[in-house]
């Protein structure tokens, strides 16, 4: 399912409960009014939600909605750039030995089997 047919659904979700619930039309004494919340993905889908069907979602509140990294109007690394440099500060050489550790293990799974390191099935 993508975005697009995520935002579909739940409009039809919405909607349906709103039928459900016996609402009544935006303004009358028995609208049921609707908000969306929503942090990190979620909360990018509660922004859009809002965006594309304003007639179903009445506000959104998005917390920590990286919006413009989905319209791809930001560096894709930028996130983890802020991410490295907010860890470095906190425990110097902490990046290295994260990086350092992936590219052990890394290294271990090309030559080993998963389930032999990592107690997998």
């Amino acid at each position: 399912m993508n975005t697009q047919q995520a935002l579909a659904d739940t409009a039809h979700f919405i909607r349906s409960q709103q039928g459900d619930f016996n609402c009544t039309k935006r303004g009358t004494a028995g609208y049921c009014p609707v908000h969306t919340i929503g942090g990190s993905y979620p909360g990018f889908l509660s922004a859009m939600m809002r965006l594309r069907y304003p007639a179903v979602v009445d506000s959104a509140h998005a917390a920590s909605a990286p919006i413009r990294f989905y319209a791809q109007q930001v560096d894709q690394y930028a996130y983890y750039t802020k991410v490295t440099e907010s860890a470095e500060r906190s425990f110097a050489g902490c990046p290295h030995a994260v990086l350092s550790a992936f590219l052990t293990m890394e290294a271990y799974m090309r030559n080993a089997l998963a389930s032999d390191c990592c107690i997998m099935c």
